[in-house]
């Protein structure tokens, strides 16, 4: 990941994801993802989770979310009412 200033110039120094750890967010329970440097890829069927991946890493990077219209899409259905999603974002 590469941060940008205005109309792509750049801006900072180039940070690296090291892990990425998620509940109750989307579609995922919980999962731990450790990260090596470099190319990373998401592979699998369809609405399997890889766009969410992204999505919190996005969200976690801007505090937006790229998709969500409100912070309740962000968490899983059938906890909705009873848990908080949690996300984590490790880099270096």
């Amino acid at each position: 990941m590469t941060l940008s200033g205005p109309a792509g110039g750049y801006a900072g120094h180039a940070v690296y994801i090291t892990d990425l750890n998620l509940a109750n967010f989307r579609n995922y329970a919980q999962v731990e993802l450790s990260l090596d440097r470099g190319l990373n890829l998401f592979v699998g069927e369809n609405a399997q989770g890889k766009s969410n991946l992204l999505e919190a890493i996005y969200l976690l990077s801007t505090l937006r979310s790229s998709r969500a219209s409100s912070d309740s899409d962000l968490v899983r259905r059938d906890v909705l009412d009873s848990e908080f999603p949690v996300a984590r974002l490790q880099t270096e």
